[in-house]
C-alpha cells in the first residue's frame, strides 16, 4: 500500500503524455502546478524559461517545475487573467491583465506601468516601439504608453477605427502592422495605411511567414501573403484565432473551435490538446510547440520514433525484412510484396517468396537476379 501511495505522489510531479502521429504531447495542469488550468498567454524568456499566463496568476517553468506569481505571494500585484506577454530585450517580462492595466517584472521586482488611467485596462497585446514606448492595444482602440508614463489614445491621434486591436507586429521593413477587426493597417514615419487590401478580413493574428510575406489567422481561415504579391487562402470558413510557423515551414493554427492543427504540404493534421484550445499558441527557440487550453498546457514534440503503416503506403503491416541499399533506398518486405522508397512514399512492388522461411525480392522492372 506503501509503495503503491508513492508512485501516485511521484507520478503527479511528472506530464501526461500522448503520441499523435509523428509528433509527441506533454501535458500538464493544477494537478502538476498550474494556478488554473485556463492558459491565456505563452511566452519564453531572454534567460530560456517559458512564461505561462493563466485566470489566477502567473508561472515560470523551468522544464522541471513551475513558480506561481498570484495575490497570496506577491501582495500589491493583481495578477488574474493574463492576456498577454512580452519578453523584453534587457531580461523584463511585462504581463498584460483582463482589467489591472499592464506589470513589469525584472529580477525578482514587479512594478505596474502608467499611471492610474493605465490600471484600468484590459490588454490584449503589446509591442515596444525602437524609442522604448509600449504600444497596448485592447479591446476597444490602440494606446501607446511613453518612456515617461503619459498615456495617450494612439487611435484618435492616427484616425484608427475605433474597433478591437488583435495583435501588433513589426514590420521588416519598417513601421508597425495593426490587426484588428476592419483589417490591419500599417504605421510608418506617423502615417496609418490600410494594408494590402485586408479590410474585408477580421483579422485574429498574423505572423512573418520568413519569406517575405506574412500568413494572417481571420475569422474565414487563413490567408497567406506571399512576398512576390500571391495570395493564398487556407482553412476556408473556421476561424483561426492564432498562427506561427515552424523552422520547416509548417504552420501551427488555434481554431476556436476548439482544436489545434499542424498544416503542411497540403495535410492537416490534428493534435491531441485536450479542452477547448486558446490563443496562447508558441514556438519556442528549440522548435518545441507550446499551446493553452482550458485544460492546461500541452507541449508539442517531435517523436523519438515512428512507425510506418499501411496509412504511409505500405501494401501490409507484417514486415518481415528491411535493408537500405548503397543509393539510399529502403527497401520493405512484407506479405503483400515488397516496397522501396528513397522519399517516403511506398509504391506497390512485387516479391517472390522462396520456400516457407525465406522472402526474395527482386529490383523492378529490370532485375535480373533476387536482390535481397
Amino acid at each position: 500500500m506503501w509503495l503503491v501511495t508513492l508512485v501516485l505522489v511521484v507520478a503527479g510531479f511528472f506530464p501526461s503524455w500522448a503520441q499523435a502521429g509523428r509528433h509527441t504531447v506533454a501535458s500538464w495542469d493544477m494537478a502538476q502546478g498550474l494556478p488554473h488550468n485556463l492558459v491565456q498567454s505563452l511566452a519564453q524568456g531572454t534567460d530560456g524559461f517559458i512564461w505561462i499566463g493563466t485566470w489566477e496568476g502567473v508561472v515560470r517553468f523551468n522544464g522541471r517545475s513551475f513558480t506561481v506569481f498570484d495575490r497570496q505571494n506577491t501582495p500589491g500585484v493583481e495578477l488574474s487573467g493574463i492576456l498577454s506577454i512580452l519578453a523584453e530585450a534587457d531580461g523584463a517580462m511585462l504581463f498584460g491583465t483582463a482589467s489591472d492595466g499592464v506589470y513589469r517584472y525584472h529580477k525578482g521586482a514587479w512594478q505596474p506601468l502608467g499611471g492610474a488611467d493605465a490600471r484600468q485596462l484590459s490588454v490584449v497585446a503589446m509591442l515596444r516601439d525602437h524609442d522604448g514606448s509600449l504600444w497596448i492595444a485592447t479591446n476597444e482602440r490602440l494606446l501607446r504608453l511613453s518612456v515617461s508614463g503619459v498615456l495617450e489614445d494612439a487611435s484618435a491621434a492616427m484616425g484608427l477605427p475605433v474597433v478591437p486591436v488583435t495583435a501588433l507586429r513589426h514590420d521588416p521593413s519598417g513601421g508597425m502592422l495593426i490587426a484588428t477587426e476592419v483589417g490591419i493597417f500599417r504605421l510608418a514615419q506617423q502615417r496609418l495605411q490600410p494594408w494590402r487590401n485586408s479590410q474585408a478580413w477580421r483579422v485574429r493574428d498574423l505572423v512573418d511567414d520568413g519569406a517575405g510575406g506574412w500568413v494572417v489567422a481571420a475569422d474565414d481561415g487563413i490567408h497567406w501573403l506571399h512576398g512576390n504579391g500571391r495570395v493564398e487562402h487556407l482553412k476556408r470558413g473556421e476561424r483561426v484565432d492564432a498562427v506561427r510557423r515552424d523552422a520547416a515551414g509548417a504552420l501551427w493554427m488555434s481554431l476556436s473551435a476548439g482544436r489545434l492543427e499542424r498544416y503542411a504540404d497540403g495535410v492537416v493534421e490534428r493534435l491531441p490538446v485536450h479542452g477547448q484550445v486558446s490563443p496562447a499558441l508558441m514556438i519556442d527557440r528549440e522548435g518545441l510547440v507550446w499551446s493553452g487550453s482550458t485544460d492546461g498546457l500541452f507541449r508539442i514534440d517531435e517523436g523519438a520514433a515512428s512507425g510506418l503503416t499501411v496509412a504511409d503506403g505500405l501494401r501490409s503491416n507484417y514486415i518481415r525484412a528491411v535493408m537500405q541499399t548503397p543509393d539510399g533506398a529502403i527497401w520493405i518486405g512484407h506479405s503483400e510484396g515488397w516496397s522501396a522508397s528513397t522519399t517516403g512514399n511506398w509504391p506497390r512492388c512485387r516479391c517472390l517468396r522462396m520456400r516457407s522461411a525465406m522472402l526474395r525480392c527482386w529490383r523492378w522492372p529490370n532485375a535480373t537476379k533476387p536482390y535481397g
